[in-house]
């Protein structure tokens, strides 16, 4: 994530971005079509300037560490992301 590496402020800004293209800022060099982020710019832009949950991320650290992805127990209980993303 160019935020979190401190690369640029707003995702919008990093050059390399498909959003940065699609929102006109850039050329891309592939087409690309994303209707809902053209329709819906402005939440498009809030959600994904948003920090990341540091507790999702870590449950998806720990995931990507099996041989096959599995999430996670929480306190022997199913990871929140296997409801939330549903």
């Amino acid at each position: 994530n160019p935020v979190e590496a401190g690369i640029c402020n707003f995702v919008e800004e990093y050059e390399y971005s498909t959003i940065n293209g699609l929102l006109g800022l850039s050329r891309l060099t592939i087409e690309a079509h994303d209707y809902d982020t053209i329709e819906n710019t402005e939440t498009a832009l809030i959600w994904l300037n948003r920090s990341a949950n540091q507790d999702y991320c870590e449950y998806i650290r720990k995931g990507l560490r099996r041989k096959v992805f599995k999430l996670p127990k929480v306190n022997r209980a199913d990871n929140p992301l296997e409801k939330e993303l549903l």
